[in-house]
């Protein structure tokens, strides 16, 4: 949560929200001034359901490749057909936009921006630079875990300091810490098509990786099936399943892989028309616009100790 929710995620002792009693408990337990609260999952039952499941909030839970060498979940790293040995840098968080105003016909003017939570490429160091060659074609991860409520959350910060029961959140909800389902699910729906297009077009892939939770949210929801794309090797999608399993010794969740879904974003057929292309590509940027654009970034000028968003690491 605290990678998501910024200053929100900081518990202040002198928020107009908090009593002199909270503050006076605050105080025999904690010195700094303010606290960070971090969420790493919540469980949760849904309407309709007999029992709560745990639902993963914070997506360094899932898969976190900030650290070099990184951990790749290894259904994962069978999806992505990178040579043994290569050389791969990974950029996190990176932004890319492209407009196409060359084309004399109905689709001037479309254009592309989206943030990638990580890309990862192989690069060629032989050159002795100091940044390496970009040489292999783009792989895509994106991490579809759910956010949490935003509202109420300096009194419920309070209650979770103070280990006692959270308070109702406007008579709605228990808890503001509770997953937000839909928001992830309509972000996910709104780039889900657009960004496995476009890497298919550049020679890649992109692969999804999301909770069993969502995926049975989806299917209550929608008349999604997920049985026929479970064991296909064909198509741009790829989603990589999850789930949360109790460990009986520990009494605590691992993280189990499921299953993995591949197939098509869109019917094969064009000359049928389907809501669906609302969901798809409008402009694809070229590869090359891609590479030129990350090299860029790698190049900029950086005063010693500037963070930079990549690592690179050995595959």
């Amino acid at each position: 949560m605290t990678s998501n929710r910024g200053d929100r995620a900081y518990f202040d002792p002198n928020g107009p929200a908090i009593t002199d009693a909270d503050r006076g408990i605050y105080a025999r337990h904690y010195t700094a001034l303010r606290t960070p609260l971090g969420i790493c999952s919540v469980s949760t039952k849904r309407r309709y359901e007999s029992e709560a499941k745990p639902w993963i909030i914070c997506p360094k839970r899932m898969m976190e490749l900030r650290t070099s060498p990184p951990v790749i979940l290894p259904e994962v790293r069978a999806l992505i057909p990178i040579r043994p040995g290569a050389d791969v840098r990974c950029w996190w968080e990176f932004k890319f936009a492209s407009s196409d105003d060359s084309e004399e016909n109905e689709l001037a003017g479309r254009f592309f921006e989206f943030t990638f939570d990580y890309i990862l490429m192989e690069v060629d160091k032989s050159g002795g630079g100091p940044h390496p060659r970009l040489v292999g074609a783009p792989y895509i991860l994106e991490i579809m875990t759910s956010s949490t409520r935003g509202g109420g959350l300096t009194e419920h910060m309070a209650d979770v300091l103070a280990l006692r029961e959270q308070r109702p959140l406007r008579g709605a909800v228990k808890s503001p810490y509770t997953p937000n389902y839909r928001q992830v699910f309509g972000r996910m729906a709104s780039q889900l098509f657009a960004k496995s297009e476009v890497a298919q077009a550049w020679g890649g892939k992109t692969i999804w990786i999301l909770q069993d939770v969502l995926l049975e949210y989806i299917q209550q929801t929608t008349a999604f099936d997920p049985k026929p794309f479970v064991g296909q090797t064909a198509g741009n999608v790829n989603l990589v399943v999850y789930r949360m399993d109790k460990n009986a010794t520990t009494q605590q969740y691992d993280l189990t892989y499921d299953k993995t879904l591949v197939g098509h974003s869109r019917v094969a057929d064009a000359a049928t028309p389907d809501f669906t292309s609302m969901l798809g590509i409008g402009h694809i940027p070229p590869l090359e616009l891609l590479k030129s654009t990350l090299e860029r970034t790698q190049a900029r000028k950086r005063r010693p100790g500037d963070p930079v968003n990549w690592i690179d690491f050995k595959w």
